[in-house]
C-alpha cells in the first residue's frame, strides 16, 4: 500500500455519513480470533460504502497524485 500519510494536508475534510453500518466497537471483540480479519474487512468495506458520495474525489486524488500546492477548490 502506498504511504499517503504525509500528504494528508492536501486533502479536504470529508463530511462523514450520518451513521456507519459497522463500527470499530463492533470489531474489537473479535481481536485475536479467527474471525478478526473478516470483521475488519467488513468494517472497511462498509466504511468505504458510507463515503460513496466522495468516491470520485478520493479516486481523483489518488490517480492524480498528491500535490501539496493543489487547492481543494473545484473538488467540493
Amino acid at each position: 500500500m502506498l504511504d499517503f500519510s504525509h500528504y494528508k494536508g492536501t486533502l479536504r475534510r470529508l463530511a462523514p455519513p450520518e451513521a456507519f453500518r459497522v463500527t470499530v466497537a463492533e470489531v474489537v471483540d473479535f481481536a485475536g480470533t479467527p474471525s478478526h480479519a473478516d470483521k475488519v474487512r467488513q468494517w472497511a468495506e462498509t466504511t468505504w460504502e458510507g463515503y460513496a458520495e466522495h468516491h470520485e474525489y478520493i479516486r481523483r486524488w489518488i490517480d492524480d497524485g498528491p500535490d501539496e500546492g493543489r487547492s481543494s477548490k473545484g473538488c467540493e
